[in-house]
């Protein structure tokens, strides 16, 4: 989706745009004007740069993660996995496509960093794209990224 840029300043700077706005801009409006609240946990922040992603015309893929029962010394043991084979550990938490561009992205909260795998593949996506290790703290950035 394309905003005309004296419309998507007026959105940032939270003013009130007075000229017809259709039904994409407002989704956009809504993601521009929600970002993650403080302290959030990941999948709360990670949500929140899939839908402004999504309200500015990106197409979103992020692979979910499933919990696994397994029996461990006698008692069953829970862990989350992400289905991937092969080279998969560490994908990104996002890849985001739009015509002539590709962003991924690993997000963080808190304290968390990367894994070496993780850093491995942002390194990797950044030879033929966008790649970025994202924290809440760089809100501003990531709606000029995905807005740009």
């Amino acid at each position: 989706m394309k905003v005309d840029p004296k419309t998507l300043k007026a959105l940032q700077a939270g003013g009130r745009v007075t000229a017809k706005v259709n039904a994409t801009a407002l989704g956009l409006v809504a993601a521009l004007s929600s970002p993650p609240p403080d302290g959030c946990g990941e999948n709360v922040f990670m949500d929140a740069v899939a839908r402004l992603a999504r309200a500015a015309g990106w197409k979103v893929l992020h692979v979910l993660k499933k919990r696994v029962a397994a029996k461990k010394a006698g008692a069953m043991d829970y862990h989350w996995e992400t289905s991937v084979a092969y080279d998969g550990k560490g994908f990104p938490d996002l890849l985001l496509l739009k015509p002539g561009r590709l962003v991924v992205v690993e997000t963080k909260v808190g304290r968390n960093k990367a894994t070496p795998e993780q850093e491995e593949w942002l390194e990797l996506f950044a030879t033929v794209g966008e790649a970025r290790l994202a924290y809440p703290k760089h809100w501003p950035e990531i709606v000029a990224t995905l807005t740009a």
